[in-house]
């Protein structure tokens, strides 16, 4: 009798087990996923901005915090020839001059 119960039990204790550990593991730290952004470049010379690639960065990586080098926009901009360093983007890279 006491080993019908046992064989009854165990695999209950197991899916109780289980079942927490799959709960407790749901919990975990979420990793945020990076956004494909619309990147524009600005050329260094003459201050105009060209389309470069949709991505996560720019194809060029812009590294320092003097000069604005990229700016990221959730959607392609109508006429990249009004974009400047003040016109609102989701990012801005800067470069060192």
């Amino acid at each position: 009798m006491k080993s019908k119960i046992l064989k009854m039990i165990l695999p209950l204790v197991a899916l109780a087990v289980t079942a927490g550990s799959a709960t407790l593991m749901s919990f975990g730290e979420k990793k945020s996923a990076q956004t494909n952004l619309h990147w524009y470049s600005r050329n260094p010379a003459t201050g105009v901005y060209s389309y470069d690639r949709q991505a996560t960065a720019p194809t060029n990586p812009c590294e320092g915090e003097d000069e604005v080098c990229a700016k990221g926009f959730t959607s392609m901009q109508a006429n990249p020839n009004l974009i400047n360093d003040n016109t609102p983007s989701q990012q801005t890279l800067f470069r060192a001059e």
